[in-house]
């Protein structure tokens, strides 16, 4: 099986390889990804994964992916990396079992030193010093923190989240603010094209979506999938493709320079518009429409594509959710102004901001940095990452196998606000649970080799209690899971 080959899916088959239905339409269960949203509808135009299975219908479906480059090969990858990250807390719970395990070892020397000079019998002094060594258990220290990691990767998993470092459960305790881009994340993340505007003489409808589509034909932004859509025709794609992050795409199409994109990427190049497009513009713009505008490169404006992307439903009710747990909710999006306002209060964001750049957003979490504290940035696109990376703790909103290629120390598979929420909950308890883990880490250490120097218990009851210590932490984490 090679990319590029074509696979029809049965009901009840498994998906052997990741690819893009071509074909056909029917229910796939994704549970291995996502136990919440186990059974997904699929149609032309939609990924589709190894490892998922058909649940009803039949699918035609082109290779894209196979063996190690596949989702479910990726998500294992990043898990393993992440169990084998040294980080801040797994070190010092390995120093701070080192040093217990150096000081037993001290005090056992002194045992036996204590023992010699008061002529104990050399039976006295080897179970005596046996004891003390059995009593201790290093281990402890290293498990306090790695059954609430491992417990919250897990869970992760489980939702659809893969969390790449364990750690930025302690930076959630003190999280004061969450940024989260529009698309993809509050919205759909599916636009659709509703209307195509041609502006200049000579063009029509038609030739303003095909000129469209050949320049959008190499990019991975979801307007272009929107575009490709609605064309469904064969497409020879723009040369010289140039794509301008949180801007848009300058190309070639039948000889001619085209540029595509926002209203800033048309003043960068002296677009003009007439009193009569102008007013168009704001009205549309007013209504909360995402425009894309394409021109001649230097000359004249030569259509506008007009989109909207649906808000999701639930995400009035996320942001609810991260006000209640006290967190600041900060909406940013490149859409225009109006656009981000009006999705802002839709959704009851405490501060929406549009018309942004990618160094724009950046310059937001480091505002918020400053002011109030520990920032969660959470974004979808490819122009977020800038975002993403600057955020005390960074999440990315994936669709595929762009997942190994994302910032941040947690990957969202198809991921919605409320999953954030989630989130936050969990890695806050994992904090807390790794917090009371080490306690009883120490009060038990400390009262096992107490008990060990008093001989107040016997031998095998030392033993027992030293090794069934580990099992506290793990069942104290299990909770995380629920």
């Amino acid at each position: 099986l090679r990319p590029g080959d074509f696979v029809v899916g049965e009901s009840g088959s498994s998906v052997v390889a990741d690819g893009v239905v071509i074909r056909g339409d029917g229910e796939v269960s994704e549970v291995i990804f996502h136990k919440e949203r186990s059974v997904v509808p699929k149609a032309p135009g939609d990924l589709i994964f190894a490892g998922s299975r058909v649940q009803s219908g039949r699918l035609e479906y082109q290779v894209t992916s196979i063996g190690r480059d596949t989702l479910v090969q990726k998500i294992v990858a990043l898990v393993r990396r992440a169990q084998d990250h040294e980080g801040r807390l797994r070190s010092f719970a390995r120093r701070s079992g080192l040093w217990s395990m150096l000081i037993v070892l001290a005090l056992a020397v002194v045992v036996a030193a204590i023992g010699l000079v008061r002529h104990r019998s050399i039976d006295d002094i080897g179970v005596a010093t046996l004891l003390l060594l059995v009593s201790l258990a290093p281990c402890l220290w290293e498990v306090a923190f790695e059954s609430v990691g491992m417990a919250l990767t897990s869970y992760g998993l489980n939702v659809g989240l893969v969390v790449r470092d364990p750690e930025i459960a302690l930076t959630m305790l003190r999280l004061k603010t969450i940024v989260f881009d529009k698309t993809g994340t509050v919205s759909e993340g599916k636009p659709r094209v509703v209307n195509i505007i041609p502006i200049s003489k000579g063009t029509s409808v038609d030739w303003v979506l095909k000129t469209v589509a050949a320049i959008e034909a190499r990019s991975d932004h979801p307007i272009s999938e929107a575009v490709l859509r609605k064309w469904q025709r064969q497409i020879r794609e723009a040369n010289a493709f140039e794509e301008i992050s949180g801007m848009g795409i300058r190309g070639i199409v039948e000889g001619k320079r085209m540029i595509l994109g926002n209203l800033g990427f048309m003043r960068e190049y002296n677009i003009g518009f007439g009193q009569a497009t102008t007013e168009r513009i704001r009205q549309l713009e007013a209504s909360g429409k995402t425009l894309l505008f394409l021109a001649r490169e230097n000359t004249h404006l030569s259509g506008i594509v007009v989109l909207e992307d649906a808000l999701r439903p639930t995400s009035f009710e996320a942001v609810g959710k991260l006000k209640d747990i006290g967190l600041k909710t900060v909406l940013v999006t490149g859409d225009n102004v109006s656009i981000g306002n009006m999705a802002g209060q839709e959704i009851g964001a405490d501060e929406p901001s549009g018309g942004l750049l990618p160094k724009d957003k950046v310059k937001v979490i480091e505002k918020l940095k400053n002011e109030a504290g520990p920032v969660l940035a959470l974004g979808s696109g490819q122009s977020d990452q800038a975002m993403i990376g600057h955020a005390d703790i960074g999440v990315s909103n994936v669709t595929g196998c762009e997942i190994a290629d994302r910032r941040g120390q947690v990957i969202m598979l198809n991921g919605r606000l409320s999953d954030a929420v989630e989130l936050i909950k969990r890695g806050r308890s994992a904090a807390l649970g790794g917090g009371q883990n080490l306690i009883w880490a120490y009060l038990f250490n400390i009262s096992l080799v107490a008990m060990a120097l008093v001989r107040a218990l016997p031998t095998e009851a030392v033993i027992a209690a030293a090794a069934a210590a580990p099992l506290v932490p793990y069942l104290n984490s299990l909770r995380i899971r629920k």
